[in-house]
């Protein structure tokens, strides 16, 4: 199928679910119900996931037909693309457990371990394999430690991933960054592209409060864009180093980090659920909008001052140092 073909086929179903969004609401019939932690007022249908979902299983499926340089960009076979959806399929359904009963932490973080684990052992380019970093020619080389750090390098930004979905249009608008930069790092590759569009009209239907990605979503949306994004690093087709993509994840993971010790030193689970975020101080203080456009600042600014300028520890110490300016003053005025 062309590629206009496939865009056009993409947005008409866009078009379709946007004007019917009640009665596929009501279909899958999961909602995340309002209580003290959650800023909505009305159940709102967890409905991201199964559209990701079918999105994902329907484009792979055809490239994998029809698109052999698919296979040639993508550093994938045809058998590793078949363990790639099968991979995205139990990960998307651990997640839609975790929406429709609730599954403990310490399971969740079991299933996908395993998971993610057996893709890597199958999909030999999706592990890194070597650290190669912009300012510096020396490279790390892991050698039997690829498998162990890709796997925790996959874990920590699916966990960060997911605790950074707590107001609306934030994980979305991350995810249209990352693949903006992807985009242009592919040579406007066709799948980038579908995926694009499609993360655009889901971000709609979440900022009319019609939709959440819930955690089937933000898991599987967070686990496919770890696979392209160590495909991209480790293809000999773009440019991409180890520090560049650090960044590129690096707010929703020193959140992460630091909840993680918080949590530990309060004896509580590191990945429980609470209103410690940044974005949680954000809007408690400035409102919807202005901390939607404080945390894109600091996603996009830091990465358009390495593109322009280069200087990539600059970019990164800004970062931390406006994040922790922040945190510490939040954490004045809370006492």
């Amino acid at each position: 199928m062309e590629n206009k073909i496939i865009i056009i086929l993409l947005i008409t179903l866009n078009l379709i679910l946007i004007r019917h969004i009640n009665f596929f609401s009501n279909l899958y019939n999961i909602f995340d119900i309002p209580n003290k932690r959650k800023k909505h007022n009305k159940p709102v249908a967890l409905l991201g996931g199964p559209i990701l979902f079918l999105f994902i299983n329907c484009i792979l499926l055809n490239l994998m037909i029809n698109s052999n340089q698919f296979f040639k960009y993508f550093l994938i076979t045809k058998l590793e693309t078949v363990f790639l959806l099968s991979s995205c399929s139990l990960i998307f359904f651990i997640g839609y457990f975790d929406d429709k009963k609730g599954l403990s932490a310490n399971f969740k973080l079991a299933t996908i371990t395993i998971t993610i684990l057996l893709f890597l052992f199958v999909d030999k380019n999706s592990n890194i394999n070597f650290l190669n970093f912009d300012f510096t020619n020396y490279i790390i080389h892991l050698g039997s430690f690829s498998i162990a750090f890709t796997l925790i390098c996959f874990l920590l930004f699916m966990n960060a991933f997911n605790m950074f979905d707590g107001i609306d249009l934030q994980a979305s608008l991350y995810s249209i960054w990352i693949l903006i930069i992807l985009y242009f790092k592919s040579d406007y590759s066709i799948f980038i592209l579908l995926f694009l569009i499609q993360v655009i009209f889901i971000s709609y239907l979440n900022f009319e409060k019609k939709i959440f990605l819930g955690d089937g979503g933000s898991l599987l949306l967070s686990f496919l864009l770890s696979v392209i994004i160590v495909k991209f690093y480790n293809s000999q087709y773009y440019t991409f180093k180890a520090d560049e993509i650090f960044l590129i994840m690096m707010l929703p993971g020193i959140d992460l980090l630091r909840l993680a010790i918080y949590r530990i030193v309060k004896k509580r689970h590191p990945f429980a659920a609470d209103n410690e975020h940044l974005h949680h101080y954000l809007i408690n203080k400035y409102g919807f909008f202005k901390t939607t456009m404080i945390i894109q600042s600091l996603l996009t600014i830091p990465l358009i001052f390495y593109y322009i300028g280069g200087y990539i520890l600059i970019s990164i110490f800004s970062l931390l140092f406006i994040y922790l300016v922040l945190i510490i003053n939040f954490k004045y005025e809370k006492k």
